[in-house]
């Protein structure tokens, strides 16, 4: 039973906007950052990144 329910969530959970559950979309980028505060980080990759994933 639990492997139908989790292979029917999977299915509809990609139809789920982002900020609901965990599609996160381009603001992914900015969360990681903010968790692992890599050295040398500037504004302007950060931008890239979120750019690059909002083409994804």
């Amino acid at each position: 039973m639990t492997f139908w329910q989790v292979t029917l969530d999977m299915i509809f959970s990609a139809e789920v906007p982002y900020g609901y559950g965990h599609a996160f979309g381009p603001d992914a980028a900015q969360l990681w950052v903010d968790i692992l505060d890599p050295p040398d980080w500037d504004p302007a990759t950060a931008q890239r990144i979120y750019d690059a994933l909002l083409r994804a």
